[in-house]
């Protein structure tokens, strides 16, 4: 008996999800009146994910700068290893800032400056 209930409850809820689906359906296809569409910003959840991979985004960032500022003193194969890490954090950098951007948000730049040590030498660089 209770497994006929709870089939029923199931249909129930799943038949108002269905309503409910319809209706933001046909909410987000506007009234025809051919006024300009406005896109919806990112709800409270995507808000949220926004702001972690924005965080992430900042970390590919100065990891990108850090190669980058670095490389200017390497050799060799030392240098062609930070060719390859900084193609690969620029390539995280682009997909984490096309997921923001997938998601209604606005990936955060690179900042002006960073606060990296004094690098002299191709050691200093390895060693940071």
């Amino acid at each position: 008996m209770s497994d006929r209930l709870s089939r029923r409850r199931f249909l129930r809820l799943s038949g108002a999800g269905a309503a409910g689906g319809s209706a933001g359906l046909l909410a987000a296809c506007g009234d025809g009146g051919g006024g300009p569409a406005v896109a919806p910003g990112p709800d409270e959840s995507d808000q949220a994910d926004i702001e972690i991979l924005n965080g992430v985004l900042d970390l590919e960032l100065r990891a990108i700068e850090a190669y980058k500022t670095g490389a200017a003193q390497l050799t060799g194969s030392a240098l062609e290893v930070v060719k390859r890490f900084l193609a690969q954090e620029q390539e995280h950098a682009d997909g984490l800032s096309q997921a923001i951007e997938d998601m209604g948000g606005t990936p955060n730049e690179p900042k002006a400056s960073y606060d990296f040590p004094q690098l002299r030498s191709q050691r200093d660089v390895l060693r940071f």
